[in-house]
Order: C-alpha cells, then structure tokens, then sequence
C-alpha cells in the first residue's frame, strides 16, 4: 500500500512543475521575443526621430519664405548659445545683421566674392513658430546661416547669394547662375550633435574634425548636404540633415536689359523705370482704332493717357477688316463678343532689369 502511495505521488509532483529542459527552452523564446521588440522598438524611435527633424526644418523653411514675402528680406540669425529663458533667445540680432559678432552670439563668415555669411541659430519666436523649433528631435540646436545683404531690406538680391554647399564628394551642389550663391541653410547636427549648441544653451558640442560632417562645424561660409550617412567613428562620419535655399533657374533667370510691367507703385529690388514707358497702359484688343488710326490687324495697343483723343470706347472703323466682322468695343454696349467685358484698360508700370 506504501508503494502505490509513492508512485502516486511521483507521478502528481511530476505533472506539477517544468523541467530544467523546458525552462530553458521557454527562456530562449521569451529572450528571442523581446529582442524583437526591443529592435522594432528601436527602429521606431528612429524613425520618429528622423521625421520629426524633418518636419521641423521643413516649417523653419516655410516660415522663412513666409518673412520674406511679408518683409522683404530674410531674417537675421538668433544668438546660438543664449539661454532658453532669457528675453534674447529665438529672436534675431537686428534687422540688417550689423550688430556685432563673437563666439558665443553669432559668427560672420566670408562667402562668395567677399560676401558676408552670419552664422546662428533659428530665430523662431522672430518666425512666431514654437520655441522648440530651435532644437532637433536630438536635442541639438539647428544652425541658420545666411547671406547678411539677403538679411537686409536695402541690399536684397535674389540672384545674390554668398553660400557654398558642397555634396558628399565636395563637388558644388548649387550651380546656378554660379557655385557659392546659395541664400541660406539650415542644418541639423544629426544624433551624435557634433558642433550644435545644446537645447538649453551653453557651448557648442565638439565638431568632429577630419570627418565629412566637418564643413557644417567649422564655423565658415562652406556646408555639406549628403544623402551618404555613415555613423562610424571615422572619415566617413556623416549624419546631418540641411535645408538649403538658393535661387531657382525656371522662370527666375531674368538677363539684365529686359522690360517688364508691373501692377506695382514702384519698381522692385533689382529693377529701375523705364522713362519712355511712364504712365502708359495696355488697352482693350481690336484693330483700326479711329482714335490712333490703325489700319489693321487685332493686336494690344499701348496708349499714353496723355494722347489725345483718349478714349475708352475702341469701336474699329472699318468692320470689315476685324476678322468675322465682329465689332470689339469696350463698354459702348455696342453689338460684340466677350470682350466687351473687358476693363477698358490696365495700368502697369514698366520697368527695366538691373
């Protein structure tokens, strides 16, 4: 009776635990599981990380363009090193970049042809964007570099900028019209933060000389922007993201001598009046205007408002010679097409390239 007591016993404690064996394959598994997840985990936050830079430079970029519509000029960079709480941070030196410079407010470099390049932070609260788009998803300030006369209303030249970017194998990455006439950039110092000022202020991390990433550190008017990322701790070491502005070759390329209208009071930065063209207009289409006495073919007519007769009402003299005979008047409720809902005339003011 004993016996069959133990064996009963025996076989209970046996169904009742895990072997040594099987502990140890319900280990490995659990140790494979969370590896997995602790890797998804990882390429999640890096992917988080990478967006969230990007998106921040893409508004900094927004919101530069958006000043330079309003104002005419873009702006100035902040004081890179000051602190977060104090009255100076995120808001940019002046409004022509003139006030002095030092290692620890902002830094002015010689770009293009002797041009000037003003070196800092992102101005955010001068774009009224949240203070945190001074940093990137790393912590690290972003460093905004422009071209000081495009920082200024009087000497803004869209075809004027003093900027070198350079791509991974240190050729020029801006060409047009010529290398080094990029307006501004805006970089990211990338995870490892070499050269950016850290989010609450202070002295910039160590630039990590010999490596591709140096151009963005060093404080000159030269950067890199690289699709080739290395993190290797060597010559390769390349993890920057840059934002870079410059003028753009379609229908923006306008060579010296050409004359253009304007609905402005005054020409543009760049352009200078025509005298000959001062107080003209464009008006109406047709042909065989009785007041200037065309004899055929519709085309514009430009007409000084100081011609005599002046008049709105352009009936052609001759029906006959207006393709299908249609009469083209303008606001003589006269018989017609279209046309007749035209303005009887357009004020522009023209005006030469510089």
């Amino acid at each position: 009776m004993r016996r069959v007591e133990e064996r009963a016993n025996v076989r209970r404690n046996t169904g009742a635990g895990f072997t040594l064996l099987e502990l140890a394959f319900v280990t490995i598994i659990g140790g494979l599981l969370l590896a997995g997840s602790s890797f998804m985990l990882s390429v999640y936050i890096k992917q988080a990380e990478l967006k969230t830079t990007r998106d921040r430079l893409a508004t900094i970029d927004e919101a530069v363009q958006l000043f330079l519509n309003l104002n005419g000029r873009y702006p100035c960079p902040a004081r890179r090193a000051v602190a977060s709480d104090t009255a100076q941070y995120g808001v940019e030196i002046d409004t022509d970049c003139t006030a002095p410079a030092d290692a620890g407010d902002t830094l002015t470099a010689l770009g293009r042809d002797g041009r000037p390049v003003r070196i800092g932070a992102v101005p955010v609260r001068t774009l009224n964007i949240p203070d945190e788009y001074m940093s990137d998803a790393w912590g690290g300030r972003f460093t905004y570099a422009v071209t000081m006369t495009q920082a200024s209303q009087g000497t803004y030249n869209r075809n004027e900028g003093g900027i070198f970017v350079n791509d991974g194998a240190g050729n020029p990455l801006v060409n047009f019209p010529v290398p080094g006439v990029a307006h501004y950039v805006l970089v990211s110092h990338g995870k490892n933060a070499g050269g950016a000022v850290p989010t609450l202020g202070g002295a910039p991390i160590p630039c990590n000389a010999g490596t591709l990433e140096e151009e963005n550190c060093n404080d000159d008017a030269t950067f890199r922007s690289s699709l080739l990322t290395g993190t290797a701790d060597n010559a390769n070491l390349y993890d920057d993201m840059v934002t870079v502005r410059a003028v753009t070759a379609f229908g923006s390329f306008i060579p010296p001598g050409a004359v253009m209208a304007f609905n402005l009071n005054a020409c543009p930065q760049g352009w200078n009046p025509v005298p000959d063209a001062a107080n003209r207009f464009i008006v109406g289409f047709g042909a065989d205007y009785a007041n200037i006495g065309e004899t055929g073919g519709a085309a514009e007519i430009i007409l000084s408002e100081t011609d005599t007769p002046f008049r709105k009402d352009m009936r052609p003299i001759n029906p006959a010679l207006v393709p299908g005979g249609t009469f083209f008047a303008e606001g003589t409720g006269m018989p017609g097409d279209a046309i007749d809902n035209r303005p009887p005339y357009i004020v522009f003011l023209f005006c030469e390239k510089s």
